[in-house]
């Protein structure tokens, strides 16, 4: 319940880190240092969305090493978490990785990050995975996941759904689905996508635009897929 950003969702007035000076509580266990190796810029999300992705995946594939994954992108979802998922799931081992979108961007980066990608809108099921992603933010896309979830599968959805979404609860039923959502336990992974950035996965495809933070307030008011502000003097 410590998040950065969130206010009082995210248990306390802890603040945001677009800041000249941040206060890191519990800095003694929650600071990471960045191995010299690695250049900032690429892992800018190393405590965000980089650990919210590693979750969908990462337990998962430690599990059944061999498993294909489905992730599902969307306008409305976590766009870099869905790329990055894809990105750390062909890093991690995966036997096959597909990603599914209709924008063509999106789709070109999860083509660079090494997946099979499907361009169109979720249908209402892409086959049979052993471990799916939601991160389309949609009804439908959350439905496609769960439908393409193979017997005994895990579907993952980091996308916050303000209003509920429904359920094929009979169809998860039948085949054993699990279905896991809510925030990331972040600092326990973040060791782990470091050592997977130095090994070569590199997270820095998914950045669509990195901007010096003078610029920062107009660069946010043109969203982007992913920006990264470079807050370096």
């Amino acid at each position: 319940m410590s998040t950065y950003g969130l206010g009082t969702m995210g248990g306390l007035e802890w603040g945001g880190l677009l800041a000249d000076f941040a206060l890191v509580p519990h800095a003694d266990a929650m600071l990471v240092k960045l191995p010299q190796r690695i250049d900032p810029i690429a892992v800018a999300s190393a405590s965000d969305n980089l650990p919210d992705a590693w979750r969908t995946v990462g337990p998962q594939l430690a599990a059944d090493p061999a498993a294909e994954v489905l992730v599902i992108g969307g306008d409305a979802g976590p766009n870099s978490i869905g790329l990055y998922a894809a990105g750390l799931a062909i890093a991690l081992g995966a036997a096959g990785v597909t990603y599914l979108d209709h924008q063509s961007d999106r789709l070109s980066v999860a083509a660079a990050l090494g997946a099979e990608v499907i361009d169109g809108p979720p249908p209402r099921k892409v086959g049979s995975f052993p471990i799916t992603v939601d991160a389309s933010g949609s009804a439908v896309g959350l439905r496609c996941a769960l439908n393409s979830a193979s017997f005994d599968g895990t579907c993952t959805s980091p996308s916050v759904y303000l209003e509920d979404p429904p359920l094929p609860m009979f169809s998860m039923y039948s085949r054993c689905c699990t279905l896991h959502t809510g925030r990331a336990h972040v600092r326990p992974a973040i060791p782990l996508i470091l050592d997977l950035v130095e090994r070569g996965f590199d997270p820095s495809i998914v950045t669509s635009v990195v901007v010096p933070k003078d610029d920062a307030v107009e660069a946010l008011s043109h969203p982007q897929m992913k920006m990264v502000i470079d807050c370096r003097p």
